[in-house]
């Protein structure tokens, strides 16, 4: 959850011939001048900064995107459309680069984005909200499972997505930490593509690097390949995967890897109702129905809880879905709480 809504100071007010002539009663710029240094300020984190409209904005945050994300211009096209139709709200999906395209549109006026993926990270203020755990709380909760078990030599694989490229930005921001800086060793880093079919290069560097653990981020379909691929070369280590990857231990993680998952350990993002409710039968019902991959996972029934949990707040909040009642009805929570089956 975010705070209040709030401007963002320093974006460029129009054109650059605008600007130098703004400029030139006091400084000697010509447009290419002030193109250079605009270029390099948008160069720097968080991505869209320096942009002069919302559309320059999405354009440079879609830049830090992996353009192979399936559905990416897609889901930006349909969500433009909603937007300019003035929709109030958009539940966003599960995949990193797309929430984060889509996020671009918000404005402190709206819409209000709920994103399912947790590697979103909005930015405190913004009209932007991220369900569940967030990828920053995995690392700091697997890196400290690690450090208590000695394993403090580790290596690090990710998916060049946008879900690997955030899981290792939270890997390298926990090390950097006082709590972790003098513990682990970071002995080899492997990237590879999310529709790659084999790692075996990638898994031969790891090995030769002799990690005492292998910690992964990606989706949770390249898991099982990794997984595979480690039993093949007889690198027998601890492999951690984040929630994201591990699936909660679905099919879609460990099945294609057979007994090389065999001591995998996963990420569990524990808020999954494991009780009879009615709740859980309505999923079940409809996951039963679904034909496609995942769909009876424990991460099929964490999302669909997330939507219930969602859509019960709008009810409670009514026709004003400003911040301040968003933080007005979130605390009444305490005192009566959603309730969707026990944990």
């Amino acid at each position: 959850a975010v705070g209040a809504p709030r401007k963002v100071a320093g974006n460029p007010p129009g054109p650059l011939d605008e600007i130098a002539d703004t400029l030139k009663p006091a400084l000697p710029c010509q447009p290419i001048e002030i193109g250079a240094v605009l270029e390099r300020v948008q160069a720097l984190d968080p991505p869209g900064i320096g942009a002069r409209g919302i559309g320059e904005c999405i354009e440079l945050q879609l830049r830090q995107l992996d353009p192979a994300t399936p559905g990416l211009a897609t889901a930006v096209q349909i969500a433009s459309a909603w937007v300019s139709k003035g929709v109030p709200f958009i539940l966003d999906g599960s995949i990193v680069a797309t929430d984060k395209a889509v996020d671009a549109l918000a404005t402190s006026g709206g819409p209000f984005m709920y994103d399912l993926s947790p590697g979103t990270h909005p930015t405190p203020g913004s009209m932007v909200f991220s369900a569940g755990l967030s990828t920053t709380a995995d690392a700091q909760a697997y890196l400290t499972f690690l450090k208590s078990k000695g394993l403090t030599k580790v290596a690090f694989m990710n998916s060049t997505d946008g879900s690997g490229t955030d899981g290792y930005a939270q890997f390298t921001k926990q090390l950097a930490s006082s709590t972790f800086s003098s513990t682990f060793t970071v002995v080899d880093h492997e990237t590879f593509s999310p529709t790659a079919v084999s790692v075996t290069t990638q898994m031969a560097k790891i090995k030769a690097a002799n990690p005492q653990a292998l910690i992964i981020s990606t989706n949770n379909t390249s898991v099982g390949l990794i997984l595979k691929e480690m039993g093949n070369l007889g690198l027998h280590i601890p492999a951690y995967a984040d929630q994201g990857a591990a699936n909660t231990g679905g099919l879609g993680s460990v099945g294609a890897a057979g007994s090389a998952a065999n001591g995998f350990l996963g990420g569990l993002q524990v808020d999954l109702p494991t009780s009879g409710s009615k709740e859980v039968q309505t999923w079940k019902t409809l996951a039963d129905k679904y034909s496609g991959p995942q769909g009876t996972s424990a991460f099929s029934l964490q999302t669909f809880m997330q939507e219930m949990a969602f859509v019960d707040l709008l009810k409670r909040m009514g026709n004003d879905y400003s911040w301040k009642h968003f933080e007005k009805t979130a605390d009444a929570l305490q005192s009566n709480p959603i309730s969707l089956g026990a944990l």
